[in-house]
């Protein structure tokens, strides 16, 4: 962060998981995480869904994060539409948020997007329509450091 920007606020979207420890591990994150005035949580939630495994012919009910991504899209161009930032900074490789993206630099060309890539998520397309993308597994010597 340059000296002439200011941290706004920390969007956080997740949704609690059903598996008790590690909602109970979570929990304790987000708390911590609460006591700082600029992390904002917004939760989707979990629900299931049913895969056909077609090597042994049955069907299974496994769970999946809901509404996440769309949580996402609709702050970031929220944010940008009433100018709450001049620059967003999105960590995630999910090619899902290329129409929110596509969006903010059609509505406000001067709006920077950055985007950071978590590890094993190469977002060849997202990085194709941001300011400027950081694939942070380059950075892990850093986060294991903290």
């Amino acid at each position: 962060m340059g000296s002439n920007q200011q941290l706004v606020k920390v969007k956080y979207f997740s949704a609690y998981p059903a598996n008790p420890g590690k909602r109970e591990r979570q929990d304790t994150f987000f708390s911590a995480n609460n006591l700082n005035n600029r992390f904002d949580l917004i939760l989707g939630n979990f629900g299931k869904k049913t895969v056909y495994c077609g090597y042994c012919l049955e069907t299974f009910q496994i769970p999946e994060e809901k509404k996440t991504d769309v949580n996402i899209a609709t702050h970031m161009i929220a944010d940008c539409i009433y100018v709450e930032c001049d620059i967003t900074i999105l960590v995630s490789g999910d090619s899902d948020l290329t129409p929110p993206i596509e969006f903010i630099k059609q509505h406000n060309p001067k709006h920077v997007v950055n985007v950071f890539f978590p590890p094993r998520r190469p977002g060849s397309h997202l990085k194709q329509i941001t300011d400027n993308s950081i694939h942070l597994e380059q950075y892990k010597w850093r986060f294991s450091q903290s």
